[in-house]
Parts: structure tokens; sequence; C-alpha cells
């Protein structure tokens, strides 16, 4: 087992039994579609010319600079014997093209792409676009050019590379970690990346116009901190870096006083298909979301302190993602009650205390997190929305893959007659 000096995980999941929407978005053009099966995979298929699948993680992870990422993607790249016609990519990287909202622009990083059935290595380093992808053809991998392997097969996809321009490329075959190709800090050749804070992303495309139907299909994706290269015995770094950031405060929610958790009339002739415990509503306390020129910024160790005017009183506080607003809750029809963002300055983030309704009844009302406060003798209740070390959780708050922050809402919901009134302040580091 790896001890915590040597390896971090930032992210682990298989696909066996949800899509992860929640913490990974997805683009489909034209007729393409993208389906949970259940063999634990998920099948990215496209039939028609122009036809594309795209997976790709909320977060762009942070990059230490002491330290190896080292990105392991598990998947098919394509189904059929004869990918001609077809392109596929995995690996740690993103596309200028897909950011039609937000002010980030440029595509960068690194990739495996199986592009007519001949796979490639590919680099792209865009500033204000995508550049020109730097690809390497297998028959010029300088380690091994895999010439038996059979791309419609199942193998893990590893991607390893450091600040300084090293990258190692290999494939897991299930019979061991094959080196195919790396590039050296020491070679001028080598392409820089300019921006290291990267998304795990899956992508198909069909670009011929043949009457058959391209496959790729995703089984499990992985990353985390090394303390060196898996190929190589030099240490990178063997220490962790407590990474120091700007400590933020909101304290603005204290100033405006009790925040009276009101029963919802915003959802009335629904209450038997309302999400809800008899009567017992999600009521927004306030919202938070990363600014437009800020949607690629990293938050970690979020705090809320809470106090509740009646002493004692619990409630349950839950964090849901993007829920749908309802402007005239709490049966006052003259006032809307959508967002109405308040920035924090110097920081990266808005929040809003607006809202005060939200649907109850939606199918895609994404819970993330939920916490029981029962408040002890000093009546003051801390929640750690992450663990205070801060290289094992990055905080989930993020954007779409074209660009548009995320909203993530933290409600509370009263647990028997009495209505708690809720008093908030916030911190967080950035």
């Amino acid at each position: 087992m790896t001890s915590r000096s040597e390896s971090n995980v930032l992210y682990n999941f298989e696909y066996q039994c949800s899509k992860n929407k929640d913490y990974e978005d997805e683009i489909l053009d034209g007729s393409a579609t993208s389906i949970l099966k259940r063999d634990f995979y998920v099948e990215m298929k496209v039939s028609s010319q122009n036809d594309r699948v795209l997976r790709q993680t909320d977060q762009y992870f942070i990059h230490f600079i002491a330290k190896v990422k080292r990105c392991m993607m598990t998947c098919i790249l394509n189904t059929l014997t004869d990918a001609t016609g077809y392109i596929s990519r995995v690996g740690v990287f993103d596309d200028h093209n897909d950011k039609t909202t937000g002010n980030d622009v440029g595509g960068c990083g690194y990739f495996f792409a199986l592009i007519d059935g001949i796979l490639n290595i590919g680099i792209r380093n865009g500033d204000t676009d995508n550049g020109t992808d730097t690809l390497i053809p297998q028959s010029s991998f300088n380690c091994n050019t895999v010439d038996v392997f059979d791309w419609h097969q199942m193998y893990t996809y590893e991607i390893e590379y450091s600040s300084k321009g090293d990258a190692y490329f290999s494939i897991n075959t299930g019979n061991g970690i094959i080196l195919v190709h790396y590039y050296s800090q020491s070679d001028d050749r080598t392409p820089t990346v300019l921006r290291l804070n990267l998304p795990i992303r899956y992508e198909i495309t069909k670009t011929g116009n043949q009457g058959n139907n391209g496959e790729m299909r995703q089984y499990a994706s992985h990353l985390c901190l090394e303390s060196k290269f898996h190929h190589c015995d030099k240490p990178y770094s063997c220490q962790n870096i407590s990474q120091r950031g700007k400590y933020c405060l909101v304290d603005d929610l204290l100033q405006r006083g009790h925040i009276s958790v009101k029963e919802s009339t915003g959802n009335v002739g629904k209450a038997e298909r309302c999400f809800k415990q008899g009567g017992k509503h999600f009521i927004p306390l306030f919202s938070i979301r990363l600014k437009a020129d800020s949607n690629r910024k990293i938050l970690k160790y979020f705090n809320i302190m809470s106090y509740v005017k009646q002493g004692t009183q619990p409630f349950v506080l839950t964090v849901l993602k993007n829920p749908t607003f309802i402007s005239t809750g709490n049966g006052n029809g003259a006032v809307s009650f959508l967002p109405n963002w308040i920035s924090v300055s110097n920081c990266s983030i808005e929040y809003d205390t607006n809202a005060k309704d939200i649907s109850q009844c939606s199918i895609d009302l994404n819970i993330l997190k939920q916490e029981y406060f029962d408040y002890d003798s000093y009546n003051t209740k801390k929640y750690d929305f992450n663990n205070s070390y801060l290289l094992d959780n990055i905080d989930i708050f993020s954007s779409s893959i074209t660009g548009e922050p995320h909203i993530y809402t933290f409600a509370a919901q009263r647990i028997n007659a009495t209505i708690p009134d809720v008093l908030t302040l916030l911190n967080w580091i950035e």
C-alpha cells in the first residue's frame, strides 16, 4: 500500500451504477448517445458523420509543482476492429471550442488518440485556441510501438506528467504496465503545456460517412499525485507540500440576521409528488458559485459556522447542485425571489441569499451532501465541507464543459414542528 507521503488520490470513479453526473459533464452532438450499461461501463456511441460524444470531469484538478500527476483511464477506444473514419481521445486535456460561456480560453493537455485505427500520443498547447496538436503515431513511439495490440480491447491508458515538462505514456493490458513513449525535460523538442490544471476527458467522433457504428466504452477513471514517475526510480519529491492559500470570509449572512426557514407554498398542488417529509421542504439558506472569470479556480477547506436562534433546535443541512429556483415562493407573488448574486471582493466566488424556494418536485434534484446539525451546550456547529488536509480533497465548486459555473445551494430542512432560525458564516481557502 502506498503511504500518504508517496501518493494522494484526487479522483477515483468506476462507472458501475452511475454516470457520476454530479461531478462529470457530457456533450452529445448529432445523433450520438451515452448510456450506462449493466456491464459496468458507459456506452458512448456515434453512428452518423460528425456525431460526437464527449465526457469530462467538472473539476480541473490542481497540479503541484513538486509532484507527479498520474492519470489512469480504463476504456475501449473503439469496439470496431476497423476504426477507419473515427477519432477517439482519452487523457487529461480540454478543448477551447467547447468553452462557449465564461472567460476561459485555450485548450491544453496530454492524451492518447486513436485516429483511423492508428494510435497516437497527443500534446495540446493552445493559448487562445487549441493551437496545433502535436501527434506522434505509434510507429514513432520511442519505447514500444505496441504493434500487436488490438485497440478494440479494454486497456488502462496511463499518463504521468510534471511541471518540468516530463511526460510518460503507458498502457496496462492486465499483464503489466508497458511504457510506450516519454518526453524528457532535457529534450528541446518537448512542447511546453501552458496550463497543467486539467480535467479527465473521453471523446469519440465519427469523421467518415461509412455505414458502421463506432463505440467507446468508459469503465473507470483514477487520478493521483505521486512522488516519482512509475518508470523512473529518481524521486521527484519525497514530501507533501503544505500548499498555502488566501483565507476568505463571508460574514454578511451574520449581519443579515436570522434567516427564517419558512414553509414554502411554491409547490402547491404537487404535494403528493414533492420530495419532502410531512411538508418539511428544503428551504435555501444561501447559494454559491464561481465567478465567470474564475471558473477554473480551486476552493479548499470550505467551512460553515452556524447558529440556531432556538438554542438546541436541530435541522438537516443539504447541499444541492443546480436546483430550479421558484421566483415567487413563500406565498408572495409580488416579490421575485430569484438569485441576486453578490460578488466577494478579491475572491473567486459570488453568493446569493435572495432565493427563497426551489422546485421540490424536480426529478433532477441533485443532492450532493447532507449533514444533521444537532447542537451541543455551546449552541454552535462547525461543518467542514472538506477535509482540512488540502491534498486529499479538492472542493466540488466547478463549472460545466462550456464554462458555465455550477450553482451550489445550501438548504435547510426542519425535522419536527419547530421551524429553526439559522445564522451562518462562511470561510474557505483558495
